[in-house]
């Protein structure tokens, strides 16, 4: 009998614990969310003033370049200077490989063997 009281305790022990730390859990999870909110906003607000303060110091910058050197190409002649046109690969029209290309084993340069003997004879 006293195992079965003593049982009875435990597990109402370890009820009242499990209730405890469900209420701690829904107390502190939402605290955690609003703080994690809230420190996404600072860290976006920081990012959009410093990409500000940057598109700012990038116009200066450029300002003063404009004023010291202007540029002696066009903007579309600046464009084309990023980007090269594409190489003719060659693959339309079957071009021979170079000598050191070895892609594929050489042929065997070898004189044929006699001849063997005949076969059996065919069907009528």
């Amino acid at each position: 009998m006293a195992a079965l009281q003593e049982a009875r305790v435990l597990v109402g022990v370890a009820g009242v614990c499990s209730l405890l730390a469900i209420a701690a859990c829904l107390l502190v999870v939402p605290s955690l969310l609003s703080e994690l909110n809230d420190v996404h906003n600072m860290v976006t607000d920081a990012v959009q003033t410093f990409r500000v303060d940057t598109d700012i110091a990038w116009n200066n910058v450029m300002e003063v370049r404009m004023a010291v050197a202007p540029p002696t190409r066009s903007p579309s002649e600046e464009l084309k200077s990023i980007f090269r046109p594409k190489r003719d690969s060659g693959y339309a029209e079957a071009q021979a490989l170079p000598a050191f290309c070895m892609c594929e084993p050489p042929k065997p340069k070898c004189k044929p063997g006699p001849a063997g003997p005949p076969g059996p004879p065919g069907a009528p």
